[in-house]
């Protein structure tokens, strides 16, 4: 591997190396990180900051959950494409904040922030969107693995399998699973 292919790998997950050698572990939120790095260059938002992205990442998964069960049910009506919901610039605010810049803004307040759809939406209110989100587990594993795919193919990388193998090599693990 080049290190410019590593170099290149630790920018994009944020991967960094100790004195013990790379940490290679991926944190289970990689993919809403990686959105909010995307996210705050597209919006100019500055340098990361955590508090912005607990609340980018709650709005991030509540969307993406909201699309998968959208694909979910065209998929299985025959329907067409549903049109996704897509985190604009206030991605980053609470419902308080948004309501806040809603309200200053001098827009109506007849507007529906994307929590008050969901629960017209659902009609089942909260059991019917927890029992909505238990099924798309399987969807989100989908578009996970499709994400890794995009992942690979921005490091010029040629499947996942591969991208274990140089995430693996960094750390130091042989092709048995046994550390050098």
């Amino acid at each position: 591997l080049s290190i410019d292919t590593l170099t290149k790998v630790r920018s994009i997950s944020g991967l960094s190396v100790s004195e013990e050698g790379p940490d290679v572990s991926i944190p289970y939120d990689a993919a809403a990180r990686l959105a909010y790095n995307q996210w705050r260059d597209q919006y100019n938002k500055g340098d990361f900051d955590e508090v912005r992205y607990d609340y980018f990442k709650k709005n991030y998964e509540f969307i993406t959950i909201n699309n998968i069960e959208a694909k979910k049910i065209a998929r299985e009506s025959d329907a067409e494409e549903p049109e996704l919901w897509a985190l604009n610039e206030y991605g980053d605010f609470s419902s308080k904040e948004y309501e806040a810049a809603m309200s200053s803004s001098g827009s109506s307040s007849s507007e529906e922030t994307p929590s008050e759809k969901s629960s017209e939406n659902t009609d089942g209110g909260m059991e019917k969107f927890q029992v909505n989100a238990g099924s798309a587990l399987s969807d989100a594993a989908d578009a996970l693995l499709e994400e890794e795919m995009q992942l690979a193919q921005q490091l010029g990388v040629d499947s996942i399998e591969e991208l274990e193998r140089m995430l693996d090599e960094m750390d130091g693990i042989d092709e048995e699973g046994i550390q050098q």
